[in-house]
């Protein structure tokens, strides 16, 4: 008998495609409006201006403790606790993030107590040294792969997958076997490609033409400062999808 099997594709949203000094907001991407990675500065106005609620997402990743990735989560923590978020929060990031954010808290926040505001904002905060094939939600699984960003470790990128479909984003990275394990393992990565060229700390576009050619892959660029943005947009790029802050594609 004939049958059908529907799969729901996944959306990525791009909240953010540039590095600290670029006219575009900090990288950060939002998955099916329910898994953010990466927090930088000015999320919750940002997300606001594309419709959506902070208490809407379920989950953060955080890809590596530098401050355009995550320095904005106490601010979630206050929004969540305005809007009467009732859903539990999970957020994931590397070893000594738990440590990190209270710190981050007792310095915005003084004379705040910082265990009750999380009770109140309902989030879990979970350090991970390897998520491997890790259910964030039901039929979302994430696996971690640290990568290399310069001296600073440890950073990370990570694999989504759900249903049938995989998304993986490099986090800060040069260009590297885990870069690589990232783009064979998914269908679409979302890849730093800060500079033209490529350094130790961050890949470029000279990368990432590397990485289409040789494995034939679609790539998200994110992470661009403005010279890299003009520059990627003349060389057009088979399978270089380029977005702006704000759009939307879907898997």
């Amino acid at each position: 008998f004939p049958y059908t099997t529907l799969f729901r594709s996944m959306e990525i949203r791009m909240i953010g495609t540039g590095s600290i000094g670029a006219r575009s907001r900090s990288a950060s991407t939002l998955i099916d409006n329910r898994i953010l990675i990466d927090c930088g500065n000015g999320i919750i106005k940002t997300i606001s201006s594309y419709g959506i609620s902070v208490k809407d997402i379920d989950v953060i990743l955080i890809t590596h403790l530098h401050g355009d990735h995550f320095l904005d989560i106490p601010f979630i923590l206050f929004q969540r606790i305005f809007d009467d978020a009732t859903n539990e929060l999970k957020i994931y990031g590397p070893i000594g993030t738990k440590d990190t954010l209270k710190q981050l808290f007792e310095l915005a926040y003084k004379g705040s107590n910082y265990e009750d505001k999380l009770e109140q904002a309902n989030i879990d905060i979970i350090d991970y040294e390897v998520l491997d094939n890790y259910e964030v939600l039901p039929n979302y699984y994430v696996t971690s792969k640290e990568v290399e960003h310069g001296d600073f470790k440890p950073a990370y990128g990570f694999i989504i997958k759900h249903d049938s479909h995989s998304i993986s984003i490099s986090g800060d990275s040069s260009y590297c076997p885990s870069v690589i394990e990232l783009v064979k393992n998914s269908d679409i990565s979302i890849l730093d490609t800060t500079f033209i060229s490529g350094n130790l700390k961050h890949m470029g576009l000279d990368n990432i033409e590397t990485i289409i050619y040789k494995y034939q892959k679609k790539i998200i660029p994110t992470h661009m400062d403005d010279l890299t943005r003009v520059e990627a947009t003349k060389r057009n790029i088979n399978n270089l999808i380029i977005l702006d802050d704000g759009d939307v594609y879907n898997l």
